[in-house]
């Protein structure tokens, strides 16, 4: 019988099962979005582990992964993800001209869903999310929340206190669900700013466990809630909006998280009224037009009236 050589045995790699996983999705990422690259040519740029795995264009969007565990993907033109000075981090960008940073400490996420917008978490265990174009999130500190859903927003937690540098503020949440809104919290402990409205504010910070809360629209100005000095709570409801002498005038106490597009229609109707003013001033011009050509005419007949006469009196004359 004939010998059978043994067969070469596949050489193992040693490597750790969390770098394994993290290559898997840098790989995974670049296979899934493959198709979108070929046809509509976004950018791609996935680092992990200290390394750039994938990206499309060198040129363009930009990566950055420094530290065990962290994980950094960019998908867009002329965006940036970068997860650095710390381990675990995460940083995600879906949208052109965006950033999400995630550094200067462990386990932060920085995410961004949107156009020209930012989203920025350092520290330790801090999470600043954005969804939606030209917003911003900041969580600075530790275990602070910054969330942001909506346009030309931003939501700050953690914040920066100018009396104590080492002590920026931990386990506060700042949330904003609307468009051109703004949520702060932070200078301490625990607090807890939300909007839940566009064009309003809602700050809570200078203590610990302070709540604000902005429930509807134009919460702003003298009807923005500030809640300060620790234990505070100030509130807003309702929608409001701004009278042309400059002060604020309460339409409606239900609270409204979404946009009021009656808004639209009142103005329609009021561009209808003054069409219809308009006619109505036209058709007075009108009859009184009217009324001064008839009483021209009435005016000239009566001139030949006397024309008439003087034709009988000057053949009254003649007889």
């Amino acid at each position: 019988m004939k010998s059978v050589a043994p067969r070469n045995k596949v050489p193992q790699l040693n490597i750790p099962k969390r770098s394994a996983l993290l290559v898997a999705l840098a790989v995974l990422a670049s296979a899934c979005f493959g198709a979108q690259v070929a046809s509509a040519g976004p950018d791609i740029c996935v680092a992990a582990n200290n390394d750039v795995r994938h990206r499309s264009d060198p040129l363009g969007t930009d990566c950055l992964a420094e530290g065990q565990g962290s994980v950094a993907v960019a998908i867009g033109d002329g965006s940036s993800a970068i997860a650095t000075l710390g381990d675990h981090n995460r940083a995600r960008v879906i949208g052109d001209g965006s950033t999400a940073q995630a550094a200067f400490g462990s386990n932060n996420t920085a995410t961004v869903t949107g156009d020209g917008s930012q989203a920025s978490a350092e520290g330790n265990n801090n999470t600043a999310r954005v969804r939606g174009d030209g917003s911003r999130a900041t969580a600075n500190g530790d275990n602070n929340t910054a969330t942001v859903n909506g346009d030309g927003s931003s939501a700050d937690a953690g914040l920066g206190d100018p009396f104590h540098d080492d002590h920026i503020g931990e386990n506060n949440t700042a949330t904003v669900n609307g468009d051109g809104s703004q949520a702060q919290a932070g200078i301490g402990d625990n607090n807890t700013a939300t909007v839940n409205g566009n064009g309003s504010n809602a700050f809570a910070y200078n203590g610990d466990g302070n709540t604000a809360i902005a429930d509807g629209d134009g919460c702003t100005g003298a009807l923005t809630p500030i809640a300060a000095g620790g234990g505070d709570t100030q509130t807003c409801t309702g929608t409001h909006s701004a009278t042309a002498s400059g002060s604020l005038n309460v339409q409606n106490d239900s609270v409204q998280g979404e946009v009021n597009v009656q808004g639209e229609d009142d103005v329609q109707g009021d561009a209808n009224n003054d069409q219809g003013d308009a006619n109505n001033d036209q058709g007075s011009d009108n009859g009184k037009a009217d009324e001064q050509s008839n009483g021209k005419d009435d005016n000239a007949n009566g001139k030949d009236d006397n024309g008439k006469g003087k034709d009988d009196n000057g053949k009254g004359k003649d007889k």
